[in-house]
C-alpha cells in the first residue's frame, strides 16, 4: 500500500534520478502501420515510419523506416535507418544505414553509410568527410 504515490503509476511516468527525462519520454512521432501520410513531414522529433509516407521527410532528429514501412519521397535527417522500403533519395547528416530487411531505390549521401548483408540498394552512394561541405556542381559547358 502506497500513501503518497499512485499504485497505477508506471516507471516511465516518474522523472529519472537527477532530473533528466528518461528515454521513454523523448519526443517520437510514429506513423503507425495502416496509416498513410501525404505531403511534407518536418519537425524536431524522432520519426518512426511503420505505415506509408508519400512525400518528403525533413526532420532534425533520427528517422527510422521500420520493416513494413514505406516512403515514396526524399528523406533528409541527421541519422537514417532503413529497414523498410524507400523510393527516393536519402541524405544523412551523420549516418545512413540500410538494414538487411531494407530496400532503397534512390541515391544515398552521408559521411557514413552502412549496408547490412541482404540490404537492397539501387542507386549511388556519395560519402564525404563529416562536416565537409558538399562539392559544388560543375559549371555548365558553354
Amino acid at each position: 500500500m502506497a500513501f503518497f504515490r499512485r499504485d497505477n503509476e508506471t516507471p516511465a511516468a516518474r522523472p529519472a534520478a537527477g532530473g533528466a527525462a528518461p528515454d521513454a519520454l523523448r519526443a517520437v512521432t510514429r506513423i503507425a502501420a495502416g496509416t498513410r501520410v501525404e505531403g511534407v513531414v518536418s519537425g524536431a522529433a524522432e520519426l518512426v515510419v511503420e505505415g506509408e509516407v508519400r512525400g518528403e521527410i525533413r526532420v532534425e532528429a533520427s528517422v527510422t523506416v521500420a520493416p513494413g514501412g514505406r516512403v515514396h519521397g526524399d528523406i533528409a535527417a541527421p541519422s537514417v535507418l532503413l529497414a523498410g522500403l524507400v523510393e527516393g533519395n536519402v541524405r544523412g547528416g551523420r549516418r545512413v544505414e540500410i538494414a538487411s530487411s531494407g530496400a532503397l531505390h534512390g541515391d544515398v549521401a552521408a559521411p557514413k553509410v552502412v549496408l547490412a548483408e541482404g540490404a537492397f540498394l539501387k542507386g549511388k552512394i556519395e560519402m564525404s568527410g563529416e562536416g565537409a561541405p558538399a562539392a559544388p556542381a560543375p559549371a555548365p559547358a558553354s
